[in-house]
């Protein structure tokens, strides 16, 4: 009778049979909420919510199930948990869900989360909003709809990117322009958005200062920053004024293609291949300059470029040296320790089990210690290798010490590098009154500034996939899988530390 009573109350009312009904009448759900977001699993959402599961609680790794269902561009997913009480602000591993839809470039989730109440304002812990997000994804009509919804143009993250600036850098010239007319500023400074990963590392004006005369170059790298390039539109106002220079730049830009993509390559060790892409682009960039200041008779310049190119190939070849010796010892190793593998498997297969002679070398105390290379002799204790200068023992540590598979670090290091040398450079072209010389420079300058912003945006791109493959597949992270966003993961390379760079810095 009392069944007869509430089915009659639903008819007559209009009341949900979940409203009614006790929780423990329900059916029961067969994944979790967040599984079934991630999954777009629209039924057993709805169980989810007529037992009054939390919506808004995130799970272990700190995911919300709506910013799961953003992931999935489901809008009518998304929907159904912001109409059951999902907030629309509450971030998803620190991302709001307005950034994620940003991300995945779903113009229609980021419309129904702006209706729904979301902050266009939102950032991630990195201060990224979703319209510098949209415009690194190159979204020009999210980049309108946010826009046209009071979203700052000239917002800043914590790198000091502006939407204008990843714009321009990324050359999306319909972005810029739209910003341009709705108020963006323009950027003062390409080297100040520091684009290789060094998020926050900006030193505050003071503290920006010149190596003294004789001093080495990297030797104040880690508190100070030159402030080489200037305004990009005025540089790019210079290369202009001498008719096909521009284009000149650009055809040896187009050359640099075999170096970006060693940069980006993240399944295997490529240092020593990688090292003579970046030569081998430097090497033509400086025999362009050499030609343009052969024609300008800037005689100082011309012999600067051929003094930094015979510097910068003997750098590069004692860093491949060690690299290429590295790689051995580490093939040598990985090879005894399988040799070593394969003995103990016949022993254990001949017997049935381990052979109490054979003894383990994982946990024997009087098993001989695994063979190592011998270390190559310091500076100081070789007299047939002269010591190194400063800067090369700065880019050979840079160089050996780096994460073979997430590169970043190590980028910057050799960036900043670059530009140094050419500021040099450019610096001697002006005092020669090389006009033409000096606009090539910078020109090259600004192309490499854009390579770099251009490679770390693909890593930062890459990260993505591999996060939101993770997150549809409801695993977490371990160490080391995801390197470009997490850091680095433990690598036998790290844990033997700086014992393996041998006689050059220890």
């Amino acid at each position: 009778m009392k069944r007869l009573t509430i089915l009659i109350g639903v008819l007559l009312l209009g009341v949900p049979v979940h409203s009614t009904l006790p929780a423990a009448q329900t059916a029961v759900p067969t994944r979790s909420l967040y599984q079934a977001a991630s999954l777009a699993d629209i039924k057993e959402i709805e169980l989810h919510i007529a037992r009054g599961t939390d919506l808004n609680k995130p799970d272990d790794n700190q995911n919300t199930a709506l910013g799961l269902a953003v992931v999935t561009t489901r809008l009518d997913v998304v929907k159904l948990l912001v109409e059951a009480g999902a907030k629309v602000d509450t971030p998803s591993r620190d991302v709001p869900p307005i950034l994620i839809a940003s991300i995945q470039g779903s113009r229609d989730l980021v419309e129904y989360l702006i209706a729904s109440g979301a902050n266009v304002e939102a950032t991630n812990t990195t201060g990224m909003t979703a319209l510098i997000v949209a415009t690194e994804g190159g979204y020009l009509d999210i980049v309108e709809l946010l826009v046209t919804n009071k979203a700052n143009v000239n917002a800043k993250d914590t790198r000091g990117q502006t939407p204008l600036s990843i714009a321009t850098a990324r050359r999306q010239t319909e972005i810029a322009q739209f910003l341009r007319q709705h108020g963006a500023e323009e950027p003062p400074s390409m080297l100040d958005d520091s684009p290789y990963g060094r998020r926050g590392m900006t030193p505050p004006p003071e503290a920006t200062s010149v190596a003294e005369p004789g001093e080495a170059v990297g030797a104040r790298r880690a508190t100070t920053t030159l402030q080489i390039l200037g305004d990009p539109n005025e540089i790019q106002v210079r290369v202009a004024a001498f008719p096909g220079l521009r284009e000149a730049i650009a055809a040896v830009d187009v050359n640099s293609v075999a170096e970006q993509r060693n940069w980006r390559q993240r399944r295997t060790d490529n240092r020593t291949m990688l090292i003579r892409a970046v030569e081998k682009q430097f090497v033509e960039e400086m025999t362009f300059i050499k030609r343009i200041g052969q024609g300008e008779k800037a005689a100082k310049t011309v012999a600067a470029v051929d003094a930094l190119v015979a510097a910068r190939k003997a750098r590069s070849e004692v860093i491949y040296d060690d690299l290429r010796e590295e790689r051995r010892a580490a093939m040598l190793a990985e090879r005894e320790a399988t040799a070593r593998a394969r003995s103990g498997a016949r022993s254990r297969g001949r017997t049935g089990q381990a052979d109490p002679l054979a003894g383990n070398p994982a946990n024997d105390p009087y098993a001989a210690a695994p063979t190592r290379p011998a270390p190559r002799p310091r500076p100081d204790e070789a007299a047939d290798e002269p010591a190194l200068d400063a800067e090369t023992q700065s880019q050979l540590q840079a160089w050996l010490t780096s994460d073979p598979l997430d590169k970043r670090d190590l980028l910057g290091t050799v960036h900043e590098l670059d530009l140094r040398e050419y500021d040099s450079l450019r610096q001697m072209a002006v005092a020669e009154e090389a006009k033409k010389t000096a606009a090539a420079i910078e020109g090259l300058m600004l192309a490499r500034q854009r390579r770099v912003t251009d490679i770390t945006a693909k890593m930062a791109e890459e990260d993505e996939r591999l996060q939101r493959l993770e997150e549809r597949a409801g695993t977490a992270a371990t160490p080391g899988t995801m390197r470009g966003r997490t850091g680095r993961g433990t690598t036998g390379q790290e844990e033997q530390g700086t014992q393996r760079t041998g006689r050059r810095y220890r």
